[in-house]
């Protein structure tokens, strides 16, 4: 068992160090969010609780919405900013 769980605190500490170098992509910061829960969800089903591990799923959590909101801020011509969002006038004959 205490393998088991040190090399789940090495998986965790890998995750970790990822979060603070920051996500490029939201596909990767997906993945760090479930392989955390993944091991979150193990530690309770095993009569424990979450811990460490609830905190790096919170953080990877954050991430991965925070990347996702600026992606779909970035996909949705409405939210855009810019001159020509902001005045709605777009002269299509220059």
């Amino acid at each position: 068992m205490a393998d088991k769980t040190k090399r789940q605190e090495k998986k965790l500490d890998r995750i970790e160090k990822r979060l603070d170098k920051g996500m490029k992509s939201k596909g990767q910061a997906k993945r760090n969010l479930n392989r955390a829960e993944k091991i979150e969800h193990k530690r309770i089903a095993a009569g424990g609780f979450g811990g460490r591990a609830s905190g790096v799923a919170d953080a990877a959590l954050d991430q991965y919405s925070n990347l996702k909101e600026g992606a779909d801020a970035f996909n949705n011509p409405i939210k855009k900013t810019g001159p020509f969002y902001k005045t709605g006038d777009i002269n299509y004959n220059k």
